[in-house]
Order: C-alpha cells, then structure tokens, then sequence
C-alpha cells in the first residue's frame, strides 16, 4: 500500500527510548513524576494542536481555555496526593467551568457567535487531558491485591500493548496492505489493522510469559490485548478525523517524520481509562478509590 519511511521509523525508536528512559527513572527515583510530567506535556501540546488545526478549518476555539481545562485533570492527579477519588469528584465542575468559559468567550467576541467553536473549545480541553489522566493513574495500581506503592509494570504493558498496535499495522500495513481500512485514513489498510491487533494481543501474553505479571492467568493478558487493541486504532483513527476536517497531514512538526504531539500520543487517548479499569478490576484497586 505505501512505502515504509526511514524517518519515521528512526522517530519512532527515539520516542520509545524516551519513554524507556522515563519509566526507568520513576522505577528507580521518580515514583511515577518523570511520567506524569511527560503526560502533562502531551496534553498540553496535543490541546494545542488540536486548536491550531481546527483555526486552519476556519474555527476559533479559545486555545488558553482549552490547554489550561486539559491540564487540570493531571493537576488532580499528581503523584503526591492525586488519585481517582479526586479526579471523579472534580471532572464534573471541571466540564462545567470549561463549557461556561467557552461560551463566555464566544459572546465576548464581536460578530457571529459559533456554538462549533465552544464544542470544540470542551473537546480539545476534555479529550487529551481526561484521557491521560488515567493514563498517569496505572501505575499507581498495585501489582498484586493488597501491595502498595509505585508499579512501573503497568503503565509499560499498556504502552507495549498499545505501540505494538500502532507499529505494526503501520510496518505489515506497508509492506502488505492491498485494501483501504477507512475513508478517514487512507494510508491505513485492513491488513495493518488486523496484523497490528494480533501483534498486541501476541505482545501482551509475551509479556505475561516473560515476567509472570502477578494475578495474571492465561487468559488474563489475551483479554487486555483484545479491548486495549481496538481503543489504539480507534483513538488513531479519532485523530485522523480531526486531521481531514482541517485539511493537514500532520498535527505539527516536533517528531520528524511522524507529526506532532498529537499525532504521537493518539493511539493511547481512548485506550487509556479502559486499561486503568481492566487493571483496577484485576488488582482490587477499585475498592481504593471508593
């Protein structure tokens, strides 16, 4: 269907290092800081993109409100003192003060007012902020009912689950893709869809195999590749729609030859809060956050 880029993959081992080396530190020193302040960026940087593109489509969202709403649900949910209890509590009358701010923005501005414009405004806060929040919770499951403390385990399955999806079907897509996967996305074939969720399944029993991931059975990892694979390519394709409605190929520029901020985190938005609750579920942990 297409040609592999050297570019983009080079890009896409540097970028996985980055995270390796991330995880690392919190496994060593961090405690889960180095993540969560990655994640801050992403969000930020992808609520960002998000409004840059839709400005390009002809909108005018209001970029200060939907960065600042997108940081608020991982100000809740720094390691110190964040958790679930109070990101549930807060996300309500976070919605809330943002929708009001977007609409006070948009009778504030001379000329025609747009709803579109404070619809957008609530997605490009809500979305990358929300999601990542729970990414940023994973690790503070326990590995096991009743252990404490920083697990690094967790949030590393869910980016091998989730990467493995992405790189994948973009590789087997390449080199054997023949039928177009969506409308949405050309470039993205049937056959790098489904390559690319076999090979996450196929990652995420690998990993049970290879580090007998505590209070997980044999079908325990085969589940979590199944949901978290679809939620990968569904938060991809999310994306790729944003992308066609603003006629760009790319969100942005900051990861040669793969695109911006956005255009790197996409696969983990959707997949993120699923993963938090298969792995809360399996640990015990929702009783903790009651």
């Amino acid at each position: 269907m297409g040609r592999v880029s050297a570019v983009k993959v080079a890009s896409g081992f540097a970028c996985a290092g980055l995270i390796f080396a991330v995880l690392a530190l919190d496994w060593k020193v961090t405690d889960g800081w180095a993540l969560h302040l990655l994640l801050v960026a992403l969000a930020a940087g992808s609520s960002w993109e998000m409004v840059r593109m839709l400005r390009g489509a002809g909108h005018a969202p209001c970029a200060s409100l939907a960065v600042v709403g997108a940081l608020a649900p991982l100000a809740l949910t720094v390691p110190v003192f964040g958790s679930l209890a109070l990101l549930e509590r807060a996300a309500a009358p976070l919605v809330l003060v943002v929708l009001i701010g977007a609409v006070a923005v948009q009778l504030s501005r001379p000329g025609p007012k747009s709803a579109a414009d404070v619809a957008f405004t609530l997605i490009a806060a809500v979305y990358p902020g929300l999601t990542l929040a729970y990414f940023s919770l994973l690790g503070r499951l326990p590995p096991a009912a009743g252990a404490a403390g920083y697990y690094v385990g967790w949030p590393l399955l869910f980016i091998f689950v989730v990467k493995a999806n992405d790189i994948l079907a973009y590789l087997l897509g390449s080199a054997l893709g023949r039928r177009p996967f969506s409308a949405v996305s050309p470039n993205k074939t049937v056959e790098g869809s489904l390559l690319g969720f076999a090979g996450g399944v196929c990652v995420s029993y690998a990993a049970w195999l290879l580090f007998g991931i505590d209070g997980f059975n044999w079908w325990r990892p085969l589940l979590f590749g199944v949901a978290i694979g679809p939620l990968a390519q569904a938060g991809d394709l999310a994306e790729s729609l944003v992308k066609r409605y603003a006629g760009v190929k790319d969100s942005g520029r900051v990861v040669p030859g793969s695109g911006g901020v956005f255009d790197f985190c996409d696969c983990f938005l959707l997949a993120a809060p699923v993963a938090w609750l298969i792995l809360a579920a399996q640990t015990g942990a929702l009783r903790c956050f009651a």
